[in-house]
């Protein structure tokens, strides 16, 4: 009776062990499988005289410098299918590179960053970042650019401080992006749009980036703009709308401030104790003084609008 005791006992562990391994076996398949891989790419410049880029990324985490190198554009991905990102580019006639960089090929594509936006709530924030693939981009600092990027979703880091931006379009869904002007920009920017969604959205030194009107509308969002740098513009202008949320204006007091902005029973207005109401219009105490003047725009359907001096 011991030895059959004995021989099933041993059939037993070695069934357990088996099953084990064989478990063992799939995990580390499946992890190598998943593992992220890098990429990189780099183009040379030619004969370029301007950059046309456009970037349309769904769930990535986007990072955007300038560099001072003899590259038109590089970048870094690092995902668990790397090949999914593509590029074309070529040269206009006229000298302008045209550059798309984009990881959307499908029809599904937003639905697919939408059920990964919905696996957030139920990920640990190590599985969170395990998912999420990484682009480093960067672009030359001696050509003018216009840039165009819409981005699904994701956490940004986008220092525009050194490139010659002519004009910057931005459009994001469910992100958090901070944008940085930390040098004065090169080139007037003609143009300068910003569309968010469910966000959470940070600008820094806008005064650095040399535009002559910024128009800005968010859903349910979270919004600081500050407007410090080297305003090379006498006057500029900001077109502002909110749904949602709350907006925090921050202005150096160099400048002069006209505020457009109608309120109602779902928002409300925080000013400086200078400034003064005139109708639907508040002006700061400096203004009519000379100074550079900013003119805002600014419109909320429910939520908080706020604007400080610095």
């Amino acid at each position: 009776m011991r030895s059959k005791h004995t021989i099933a006992s041993g059939a037993t562990s070695s069934y357990i062990f088996s099953r084990h391994s064989l478990l063992l076996l799939i995990l580390l398949v499946s992890a190598a499988l998943c593992h992220a891989q890098a990429i990189s790419r780099a183009y040379p410049i030619t004969t370029e005289k301007k950059l046309s880029a456009r970037v349309k990324l769904g769930l990535v985490n986007l990072k955007i410098a300038a560099h001072h190198s003899p590259n038109i554009f590089e970048y870094r991905y690092t995902a668990s299918d790397p090949n999914d990102l593509h590029y074309t580019y070529d040269i206009s006639e006229d000298g302008t590179g045209d550059l798309d960089i984009s990881n959307i090929r499908s029809k599904n594509a937003e639905n697919k960053t939408i059920s990964l936006r919905l696996r957030d709530w139920f990920n640990s924030d190590e599985e969170k970042r395990q998912d999420i693939s990484s682009l480093t981009l960067t672009f030359t600092d001696q050509l003018p650019i216009d840039l165009s990027i819409t981005l699904a979703a994701g956490e940004h880091e986008l220092d525009l401080s050194s490139l010659k931006l002519s004009s910057l379009e931005l459009k994001s869904g469910a992100c958090q992006t901070a944008v940085h002007f930390k040098k004065p920009n090169a080139e007037p920017m003609e143009k300068l749009k910003i569309a968010t969604g469910a966000s959470r959205f940070i600008l820094k030194g806008l005064g650095n980036a040399n535009f002559k009107e910024i128009n800005m509308h968010g859903g349910a969002s979270e919004v600081t703009m500050d407007f410090s740098g080297e305003m090379k513009m006498n006057n500029a202008k900001a077109k502002i709308s909110l749904g949602a949320g709350s907006l925090t204006v921050i202005v150096p007091q160099d400048d002069a401030v006209k505020l457009n902005y109608s309120e109602n029973i779902f928002s409300s207005v925080d000013l400086p104790k200078d400034f003064k109401k005139k109708g639907d219009v508040y002006v700061s105490g400096n203004y009519g003084s000379g100074l550079r003047t900013l003119e805002f725009d600014i419109s909320t359907g429910m939520g908080s609008v706020k604007v400080e001096w610095k």
